[in-house]
């Protein structure tokens, strides 16, 4: 009997695994988005509005750090997988997690130290840059959930991908 862990059908299961997952992604953080102008622009303002508007460029600069340790660990625990060498897909997970949680809390306990500085690097001028510099450190109150958890994510949509 042929095998059913063809390459074809391997790429071709995980393609569709990892595009309905990065289009909800992509979907979910543009209503979050959406609904943070929202409530920002009817109730703090139009210099809250600004002001979100210069952070907002750090959250996607988060997000961007969250999906290359997600799909980077993913892709060293498929090789793995592939030879079926399962300690060192552990291993290369525990890596992962352990790199991705060191960050996020390197981020989260430096960020009152660079949060205005930031702010001035992203265009904030005047009275935005204490506003903006608020933005920025409540994205970076969250960095260890949206850094660390993606990742967990992606290693449980692997397994569910090869399970046959």
């Amino acid at each position: 009997m042929k095998n059913k862990l063809t390459n074809t059908y391997l790429i071709s299961k995980s393609f569709k695994s990892y595009i309905f997952v990065s289009i909800m992604g992509l979907i979910s953080a543009t209503i979050g988005m959406v609904i943070d102008g929202l409530f920002v622009g009817n109730l703090i303002g139009i210099k809250g509005m600004a002001a979100y508007g210069i952070a907002s460029p750090f959250f996607i600069f988060l997000a961007a750090i969250s999906t290359i340790f997600a799909n980077g660990g993913t892709i060293l625990s498929s090789n793995y997988i592939g030879r079926e060498e399962k300690d060192k897909v552990n291993l290369s997970f525990t890596l992962t997690c352990f790199i991705a949680a060191v960050t996020s809390i390197v981020i989260m306990f430096l960020s009152p130290f660079y949060v205005e500085w930031l702010s001035v690097i992203l265009g904030a001028k005047g009275n935005l840059i204490p506003l903006t510099a608020d933005y920025i450190l409540g994205f970076t109150i969250g960095t260890f959930s949206l850094v660390f958890f993606p990742k967990y994510y992606f290693h449980i949509l692997d397994w569910t991908i090869l399970r046959i």
